[in-house]
């Protein structure tokens, strides 16, 4: 009985915000509905009687004003049409809220959402992401969680992590196998170093779109691009100078990157800047502001290889969700090779490691610098 009375209280409330909804639509219910409440408005103001007084010691005015009452045969006609009117249309609105719920319903079950959830941050311990994907996304949660905390602990179990980043591309495939494209959604999210997140975005790349969400410590919680504010892009730097194959790209978005530090890493080489005039810190960008950045970050990259720069080495400070949508925008076939930096304050090295996507026969296959090591460049 209680289960009734909630469901019931739920659609009541589903009905009037459907009525407010679609009140200025042309919607039978919301019309029959407005109709019969200015029906009433007419009724109850067809039956009044004022009077108004102004006196002074040397003025006196009286004024009364009323409306003429419709006969009571009309009234009650009225009275009947209007309560036929609203009636009617909370029913018609009852059935479109049951009809629409009972699509929802159909699409949920037909429809799938992977929730692809990197965590390798042993002293963050984020909710899942399949909790907190918005309602708008139709479809079952599948969460697919990447848990490599103890793995990454030293930064000796990268080019493992890095295996498994790739495989998660099949993992996806797997779960999809019998089901239509137009039903499949991704959602991704993650607390876990730059390159890690980089190359997660660029294997979750597909024509489909993807939401991805950013870990808000504060609050405790995921936020999307819904959530976001809009941040102008920043200027494109001049490459006129460039006349090596290996440059130096510096992007200090969220944090500043030491240009000191980028010289004791990589000393003789050329360096680009390419970030904003100030430190966007704990900024979540809307969508519209991420499709602006990417798209710059593609140009940046056409220009670079227009240049003769066959390979980036990419200093990223930047947002985990940004991180990943820059990653998804990377086509290796036709880009310079981008290894992006992991930083570590602690170390001589500053930069010890990197990754990056390089594509051989129509295959995606990882790259890992390893800069404690003199042979340097792992390709798999």
């Amino acid at each position: 009985m209680k289960s009734i009375i909630n469901k019931l209280i739920d659609t009541t409330g589903d009905v009037f915000r459907l009525y407010i909804k679609t009140r200025f639509v042309r919607n039978p219910g919301s019309a029959a509905i407005s109709a019969g409440l200015f029906i009433l408005v007419l009724l109850l103001s067809a039956n009044y009687a004022a009077k108004i007084g102004v006196n002074l010691v040397w003025l006196k005015v009286d004024a009364t004003a009323s409306t003429q009452s419709p006969s009571p045969a009309w009234e009650s006609a009225l009275l009947g049409l209007a309560t036929f009117l609203i009636v009617s249309g909370i029913v018609w609105l009852f059935y479109c809220a049951h009809r629409q719920s009972k699509r929802d319903d159909e699409e949920n079950e037909r429809k799938v959402v992977f929730c692809v959830q990197f965590d390798a941050y042993n002293e963050i311990i984020p909710a899942l992401l399949s909790a907190e994907v918005p309602t708008e996304i139709k479809g079952k949660r599948i969460q697919i969680l990447l848990h490599k905390r103890d793995a990454l602990v030293g930064g000796y179990g990268v080019e493992d992590v890095a295996h498994e980043v790739m495989y998660i591309k099949n993992t996806l495939l797997q779960h999809a196998a019998g089901l239509n494209l137009g039903d499949i959604s991704v959602c991704a999210g993650g607390m876990a170093p730059v390159p890690l997140l980089f190359i997660l975005g660029n294997i979750l790349e597909d024509d489909r779109q993807i939401y991805w969400a950013e870990w808000e410590r504060k609050i405790g919680k995921w936020l999307w691009s819904s959530n976001g504010m809009s941040v102008p892009t920043w200027s494109m730097p001049t490459l006129d100078s460039i006349q090596t194959s290996d440059v130096v790209l510096r992007s200090s978005i969220t944090y500043p990157i030491s240009a000191q530090d980028v010289s004791k890493a990589f000393p003789n080489h050329h360096v680009v800047v390419w970030e904003p005039k100030e430190n966007l810190f704990q900024v979540v960008f809307d969508e519209a502001s991420c499709i602006a950045i990417c798209d710059e970050f593609k140009k940046l990259l056409r220009q670079l290889s227009s240049k003769g720069v066959k390979r980036v080495h990419f200093l990223l400070a930047c947002s985990t969700a940004l991180t990943m949508r820059l990653g998804s925008v990377l086509d290796p076939r036709n880009m310079p090779d981008v290894i992006v930096y992991q930083y570590e304050k602690s170390s001589d090295l500053v930069y010890v490691w990197g990754l990056g996507i390089q594509s051989r026969e129509g295959k995606k296959n990882h790259v890992f610098i390893d800069r404690r090591n003199k042979n340097g460049v792992n390709v798999k």
